[in-house]
């Protein structure tokens, strides 16, 4: 039986690991609807939720057949399905999505295009990417710099009598 992620570590950990065999999986690119992104020193790091969301190997993604018929699931043979709606229950608890309008909005799209890039691919037009919330020295990179452009950006979004009102409560 193949076993969902339990932790925000394997979700991470997976990330990579798509990410080194990722020449592998270039044909079934086009077809990853769901992807996750991983912040690292380096970039994004990004992995579709049907691979990164089970303990899989990337063999054991390989070897399953893919069907279009079945809706973009890869099936096993008499065995298991697996099902990225399955998956995306279990990884929005260690996500967020990310729309337009959000800051990393572009950035991540630019990343996922450049990914399948690489590989002669064209990412699904459906696609949509969820930034992993992870908090270990290695991988989160929101430190004080971050959190004050976060803050100078929300300021220059306020009124001047919000400005205002921020200036005396921040004194």
């Amino acid at each position: 039986m193949v076993e969902l992620v339990s932790s925000v570590e394997q979700l991470a950990a997976n990330v990579r690991s798509y990410n080194k065999s990722a020449a592998k999986f270039a044909n079934l690119m086009p077809y990853n609807r769901a992807w996750y992104a991983l912040r690292t020193k380096k970039g994004w790091l990004l992995g579709p939720s049907k691979f990164v969301g089970y303990n899989i190997t990337p063999e054991q993604y390989l070897g399953s057949a893919y069907s279009s018929e079945k809706h973009g699931r890869v099936v096993r043979e008499r065995e298991e399905t697996l099902d990225g709606r399955v998956t995306e229950g279990v990884l929005q608890r260690w996500s967020i999505l990310v729309e337009e309008g959000h800051p990393d909005y572009h950035d991540l799209h630019t990343a996922l295009n450049e990914l399948c890039g690489r590989y002669g691919k064209k990412p699904n037009s459906l696609a949509r990417i969820s930034i992993i919330k992870i908090e270990t020295e290695q991988e989160a990179d929101l430190g004080d710099d971050d959190l004050v452009a976060l803050l100078a950006a929300v300021f220059r979004r306020l009124t001047p009598a919000q400005k205002s009102v921020f200036r005396r409560q921040v004194a």
